[in-house]
């Protein structure tokens, strides 16, 4: 079956079993298969003019029985900052929706997981998982779902996972997570969003973990240490480290895990250093170069010699 023809399936299934939802730029969809709910914002815009697409994680919570209503975007990217979104919320709980689930979960990444953060208010003692979160633009002013921090208070438990390697997702993160939400590094994942699961990667399995409630941060931890034995993580590190500017840290940190690993290689990484020295190497003699200019005010820097000015390229 094609993706399309698979998502007006479930379009189908949705409308003859729980709810399917349009609004202006955005769609609601709900299965309803027990007493468990997850509500998941996607960050990723669906194109409007096709059928409705498979809502994120719909094959995997269907093989754990999970409900889920799924929200995503369908016109601009606004983080689910309408007030569509709200109104759907609103209504959700006059007819009390959310009464009949025993466990709710908000989870969202990207600007889906603030959404996750500001509409989990709206189910008191609920969890939220919000990964890599990102901030969007303000939106609605008046909206009584308009700040992360207070949805995150409602809930009985408020995890906020993000690399603190990424300047953006942990600046957001420490905006948006507030003092009732705790904060869950994952060094070394990038920009951590949990894209399929039931698929390797430590990002998929700590959302795995989350789903069905047995996450537990001394097992992260754990398995955050065994990754310093993977010559993939090492090598990915040592090149994120060089690409923010941190080459001579990346160089001592090289030199030591070759001594204890020279099988592994990085050659790679050798060559990023070696570009990352030649670059220092030519601002050093171009800020010498400059310096010697003002201070001559014009004539010839004796000090800085021809084959200095070759190096500067």
């Amino acid at each position: 079956m094609q993706s399309s023809q698979r998502a007006e399936a479930i379009s189908d299934m949705a409308e003859a079993t729980g709810f399917y939802h349009r609004m202006t730029d955005h769609m609601a969809v709900f299965h309803p298969r027990g007493r468990r709910l997850v509500v998941s914002f996607d960050a990723e815009v669906s194109d409007p003019a096709e059928a409705m697409r498979a809502p994120w994680g719909h094959d995997h919570f269907d093989r754990l029985g999970l409900s889920h209503l799924a929200l995503a975007m369908t016109g601009a990217e606004d983080g689910f900052r309408h007030v569509d979104v709200d109104t759907c919320f609103d209504q959700l709980l006059d007819c009390r929706f959310f009464d009949q689930f025993q466990d709710v979960l908000f989870i969202g990444s990207g600007t889906g997981a603030e959404a996750a953060l500001r509409y989990a208010r709206t189910v008191p003692g609920c969890r939220v998982a919000a990964f890599g979160p990102r901030r969007s633009a303000p939106g609605i002013s008046a909206s009584r779902y308009a700040d992360p921090q207070a949805g995150a208070a409602r809930a009985a438990r408020a995890q906020v996972f993000y690399d603190p390697m990424m300047p953006e997702d942990r600046d957001a993160a420490r905006a948006l997570a507030g003092p009732a939400a705790e904060l869950i590094r994952l060094p070394g994942t990038g920009h951590p969003v949990p894209l399929a699961l039931g698929q390797p990667g430590l990002v998929s399995q700590v959302a795995e973990a989350v789903l069905e409630d047995r996450f537990d941060r001394a097992e992260l931890s754990a398995q955050l240490r065994a990754r310093h034995d993977k010559p993939s993580y090492v090598r990915r590190l040592l090149t994120r480290a060089i690409e923010a500017g941190h080459w001579r840290l990346a160089e001592q940190v090289l030199v030591s895990v070759s001594a204890q690993h020279p099988e592994w290689g990085f050659r790679t990484v050798n060559l990023m250093l070696n570009r990352a020295r030649r670059q220092e190497k030519r601002a050093r003699v171009r800020a010498r170069l400059e310096r010697h200019e003002d201070a001559a005010q014009g004539t010839s820097p004796g000090h800085v010699s021809l084959f200095e000015r070759l190096q500067m390229g």
